[in-house]
């Protein structure tokens, strides 16, 4: 299709007629809900459907079922599972029977801020091929054939392998009346087997492309290169397209260049919340707002859009809902028409849930951002939006080259060391902790980037520079009251002397030196 075409088809903005207006209070609090399907086209929608298009028609190219090819590889898929029973396979067995068979399946990412419609927009542009199609005949002819065009299942939130298994029989099922789940999973416990009847399957079937959402959830788990290798293998062999979507966390999964070409072959597509100022912001407000159900049309201005701005930072679900919660409110409070007020006090109210991520967005503060996974960009990303204060700092005390990264014969300890020390932000971290702390960083994520050591460090550093400067002044704090309650003691003790051995309280509190003789003092 055509991007004009594509774009028709993704946007949907719900119709109001003056008639909707004019409904009760009560109906038009119903009819507000609409607002919750309002979709802009972008210029990643845009993308996502050029890459969609491009890897389920490339990826069929070595996989036609009328060639002999296709039966080689079932065949192949069924030797391997036979021997996994045996126990005669191994990962490196598995991709040696491939070899001889081509594979024209590529891969790519979709990784962005939570909240910007990964999800909707890959769902909507996978809904405009039919997911299943019956072949019967072809080119004259016969054949008895159940393509799948597409298959989309979420990551497991453990990162299980055996409950991504599990996911894949089921949906396959769900749209072919099968009972795969109920033949492999109750009957196979090795997770190995599995992820070779799950191949089986998927190359039975013709799977065009294979979509994985959350993907983040393998981050902490141990098997994660398990399964990043296994999805390798079911591109580079079994010839399964692949789209994989998540948060900015799921970049840390692609370390490895095996997993990172393979993973992105056609390219990543990086989803970011919009800019204020960007031309794609402008448009999207501007029809969303459109979508007013109150009485009074209230027109779009600079203070409207700057407030409503303000409390969603571009994040597209946000700006949504929080669109659908203004008018909510509005007709709560027998208001009919959007104030900058109004805005404020129902993001402050509605959501309060969201309300640090949008801080830490509209603070441009790098320590705040960084906290939240799913908002958070990678190191160069967000070194570029930190407070001014601090770039500025990097740009005067650190001028490096990007060159030198790639030098071997540089240390990356050394590196991250030297960075971090030019930065002089850590007052309470000594140079030699800051070498000591990369050096740990480095032996325990040996494979990890550059870019991933140097945020990972930046964290450790910034925490215990955080938790020395909190404990320095509970110390102060203690110090001082320590020396108040001791003094409190003395003087409790020269009341009660003074009393005991009726002595002049005046008198005691001079010769212990705390107080002065006003005579000595100030002489006349």
């Amino acid at each position: 299709m055509e991007p004009i075409e594509v774009a028709k088809k993704i946007r949907n903005i719900p119709e109001i007629s003056d008639e909707d207006k004019s409904q009760s209070t009560g109906v038009r609090s119903h009819m507000i809900q609409r607002i919750s399907e309002f979709v802009e086209p972008m210029t990643n929608h845009l993308k996502i459907e050029s890459k969609l298009g491009t890897i389920i028609r490339k990826g069929y190219l070595a996989r036609n079922p009328m060639e002999i090819s296709f039966l080689e590889r079932i065949r192949i898929l069924n030797d391997i599972s036979n021997d996994l029973l045996k126990k005669e396979s191994s990962e490196k067995n598995y991709v040696k029977k491939f070899e001889g068979l081509r594979s024209t399946a590529d891969a790519f990412p979709v990784i962005g801020v939570s909240g910007m419609g990964k999800t909707t927009a890959v769902e909507k542009l996978l809904l405009m091929y039919p997911q299943v199609i019956i072949h019967s005949k072809y080119k004259d002819k016969s054949v008895n054939l159940t393509q799948i065009v597409w298959l989309k299942i979420d990551c497991p939130y453990d990162g299980s392998l055996n409950t991504l298994c599990k996911n894949f029989f089921k949906a396959v099922d769900d749209i072919l009346r099968t009972r795969y789940f109920e033949k492999n999973v109750y009957s196979t416990r090795s997770v190995s087997l599995l992820l070779q009847q799950m191949s089986i399957v998927a190359s039975l079937h013709g799977v065009g492309v294979l979509c994985i959402d959350e993907i983040q959830h393998l981050v902490n788990n141990k098997e994660n290169d398990t399964m990043l290798n296994f999805f390798v293998t079911l591109a580079n062999t079994v010839g399964i397209p692949l789209v994989l979507i998540g948060t900015p966390q799921a970049e840390q999964l692609f370390g490895n260049l095996r997993q990172a070409r393979r993973g992105s072959s056609m390219g990543t597509v990086k989803w970011s919340n919009m800019e204020e100022d960007s031309r794609e912001w402008k448009m999207f407000l501007e029809d969303l707002w459109k979508l007013q159900y109150l009485k009074n049309y209230t027109q779009l201005n600079a203070k409207l859009s700057r407030a409503f701005y303000d409390e969603c930072q571009g994040i597209t679900a946000i700006a949504v809902n929080l669109f659908r919660l203004i008018q909510t409110n509005a007709l709560l409070q027998n208001m009919e028409e959007i104030t900058v007020s109004l805005i404020r006090q129902t993001a402050k109210d509605e959501l309060y849930l969201v309300q640090p991520k949008i801080e830490a967005l509209r603070s441009r503060d790098f320590k705040k951002i960084i906290q939240y996974d799913d908002i958070s960009l990678d190191y160069r990303d967000v070194t570029s939006k930190i407070d001014l204060k601090l770039i500025d700092t990097i740009q005067k005390k650190y001028q490096y080259d990007i060159d030198q990264f790639e030098d071997e014969k540089c240390n990356i300890c050394d590196r991250v060391t030297h960075e971090l020390t030019k930065l002089d932000i850590f007052e309470m971290v000594a140079q030699i902790e800051i070498k000591e702390i990369a050096r740990k960083e480095v032996q325990t994520n040996p494979k990890s980037t550059y870019e991933e050591l140097m945020r990972s460090t930046l964290i450790n550093l910034m925490k215990i520079n955080d938790d020395r400067k909190n404990k320095r002044t509970i110390e102060k704090v203690a110090s001082k009251e320590r020396l108040i309650k001791n003094a409190e003691k003395e003087l409790l003790e020269i009341y009660e002397r003074g009393i005991k051995e009726k002595k002049d309280l005046c008198e005691i509190l001079e010769n212990r030196g705390f107080i002065k003789n006003p005579l000595q003092e100030f002489p006349f």
